[in-house]
């Protein structure tokens, strides 16, 4: 899944921004440049990503495009979206594909995993513009996120 979402991102995302790209396919942009914007994105996805149903944090519109097959699932912040893969939804009965609603339940439950995990697999920094691949399990330590704010 890992190179999926990268690949679905990179087509996705407007050149000229960095992003950072999480476990489940949540991704938090970036327009300006600036630096730290992998712990930027951890910051961000810890104080917006977890989901509260009730309140705009459990709000979401799901979207298509051109570019890529699958789905986006945007929310409140609108810094953060999630990607939703063809293969990872599958048809009804009848053969009819997922609804918005079942989209884009799917797609804030992995936000809500990634905003837990905070497992940060790919960034790509707008200054460079090169991608950097990190290695598995690289979230900071709790500690360290503290000292971040």
């Amino acid at each position: 899944m890992t190179q999926q979402y990268i690949d679905a991102w990179r087509n996705l995302i407007r050149t000229g921004r960095s992003w950072v790209l999480f476990k489940h396919g949540t991704v938090v942009v970036f327009t300006d440049s600036l630096p730290g914007v992998r712990h930027s994105a951890i910051a961000v996805l810890q104080r917006s990503g977890p989901v509260r149903p009730g309140s705009p944090s459990g709000d979401f519109a799901v979207s298509t495009s051109p570019k890529h097959p699958g789905w986006i699932v945007s929310y409140d912040h609108p810094d953060i979206m999630t990607y939703v893969g063809p293969d990872e939804m599958s048809r009804d009965r009848s053969g009819r594909p997922p609804d918005d609603g079942t989209i884009g339940l799917f797609g804030r439950d992995k936000r809500a995993r990634d905003a837990a995990e905070l497992e940060v697999i790919h960034v790509s920094e707008r200054r460079d513009e090169s991608d950097t691949r990190l290695p598995q399990n690289s979230a900071p330590p709790m500690s360290r996120l503290r000292s971040m704010w």
